[in-house]
């Protein structure tokens, strides 16, 4: 699905007006010339000193968080078709999910791959989901959500859907877990009924965040909403402006998002549209304070954004086409 809108906006792009838009995108370049994943679009994992991400042709590259040439950490080609776009990092390892069903760990600094978890093609499809935490690595097949020890051992069942899983989140004892039009909250540690959540839309490739007690997520493709862990209703928490999100990152009292101009002439889902914005523009990156609702770009005139990940050192994000692309970065 958001590949599909990707391919919306850039032949929007494309055709609005006589002369086609160029954008010129601000922020500190730290590579260019990516390649798309095969499956999903591209998601960015943070260490300390790089960024992590699914490549092309079953590659795991990663490029100094200072800037410079991107590497191959792991080259999966000969046993996988390709690699699913979700990844984790710790100090140790790169976790992601195979094609083939398979949860891999990848040691850092080289070495074999371990496979952690595996999956009969015959009862299950290819996990769609991954998320780290503190021991444990969590991830999911078509209804169920699995548990792993990330150094390795047998994997656990800890929560089972009665409809397709597409994203998942973990934090302290908190398990979210997203499907197409709802979100149960399902805490690991205790027998307390599950938490559901009713979501407006259909699921985005992006994941939901666990922020203290608030849950974030991506609603009806154009904004970003909150809810508690507790439940209740998704209460939007993007600015409701002409901007359509395509990304975001959420830490404590803030919002960083990836945003497009949206289009007003009904071909494009969301809130009712300015008429001044009669054709789609460049986006950005905006910084939301979630206690002032103050908001301001803190970088203009990117193409597209199709990935985006923070900490308290940065923002990073994935800007841009298949083939011209880039990996930018705010400081």
């Amino acid at each position: 699905m958001q590949r599909a809108l990707v391919l919306l906006l850039a032949g929007l792009v494309a055709g609005c007006g006589d002369e086609e838009l160029v954008c010129r995108p601000e922020g500190r370049v730290v590579t260019a010339a990516l390649e798309l994943p095969e499956s999903g679009t591209p998601a960015l994992a943070l260490s300390s000193e790089r960024v992590y991400w699914a490549s092309r042709g079953a590659l795991i590259m990663s490029a100094p968080r200072t800037g410079g040439d991107a590497r191959i950490e792991a080259d999966l080609s000969a046993g996988s078709e390709w690699v699913h776009h979700a990844i984790a990092i710790d100090d140790d390892a790169i976790y992601v999910v195979a094609g083939g069903g398979a949860v891999l760990r990848l040691p850092l600094g080289g070495g074999d791959p371990e496979t952690l978890a595996v999956f009969d093609a015959d009862t299950s499809s290819t996990p769609r989901a991954l998320a780290r935490s503190g021991d444990d690595l969590y991830y999911a097949d078509v209804e169920a959500v699995w548990r792993v020890p990330r150094t390795g051992g047998a994997p656990e069942q800890v929560f089972a859907a009665s409809e397709p899983i597409y994203a998942i989140a973990v934090a302290g004892d908190a398990l979210v877990v997203r499907s197409n039009d709802r979100m149960w909250v399902h805490r690991l540690d205790s027998s307390a009924p599950d938490v559901t959540v009713t979501v407006q839309g259909e699921f985005e490739d992006a994941p939901p965040i666990i922020v203290g007690d608030e849950i974030y997520l991506r609603v009806e493709n154009c904004w970003v909403g909150s809810v508690s862990l507790a439940g209740g209703d998704v209460v939007q928490v993007s600015p409701d402006d002409e901007r359509c999100v395509l990304s975001f990152a959420a830490r404590p009292g803030r919002l960083d998002l990836g945003y497009a101009i949206r289009i007003s002439d009904g071909r494009y889902p969301g809130p009712t549209q300015p008429a001044e914005y009669d054709t789609l523009e460049c986006g950005g990156i905006r910084e939301v304070d979630l206690d002032t609702a103050v908001s301001v770009d803190i970088a203009t005139s990117q193409q597209l954004i199709l990935a985006l990940a923070a900490d308290s050192s940065g923002v990073f994000w994935w800007s841009g086409e298949d083939g011209a692309s880039s990996l930018r970065a705010v400081p």
